[in-house]
């Protein structure tokens, strides 16, 4: 059966994760990507600063404001076509997977632009 919300393709299959946690990297990179604007390379940059969910929540506590938390993952790098350049995760993407991540609020709003 298809539905024609499901895109086609190989980012929309499942990830297979092993018993000894062998793919929950590559699930985690296609978690972040369900957000809005958080491409591959971005997804790939947040997941090598921050390998689990559980590590970058911990790091979240680690912050001592709310904008710090919200800004934590602005700065690292995102590199495109394997080098490093002059880019990077940004205060937005920073903000909006900081409230996906801690918010309780089934309902927020987490893209303001549209």
């Amino acid at each position: 059966m298809t539905f024609s919300f499901c895109p086609d393709g190989t980012w929309s299959t499942g990830v297979k994760v092993d018993k000894d946690g062998k793919g929950l990297l590559k699930l985690w990179k296609k978690q972040l990507q369900q957000l809005n604007r958080i491409t591959q390379p971005v997804a790939m940059a947040i997941a090598q600063a921050y390998p689990t969910p559980q590590l970058l929540q911990r790091a979240y506590r680690h912050c001592t404001t709310e904008w710090e938390k919200q800004n934590l993952l602005s700065e690292v790098k995102v590199q495109a076509g394997g080098k490093r350049v002059d880019r990077r995760v940004g205060p937005d993407i920073s903000r909006r997977l900081y409230i996906f991540m801690t918010s309780e609020n089934a309902d927020i709003v987490l893209d303001k632009s549209g």
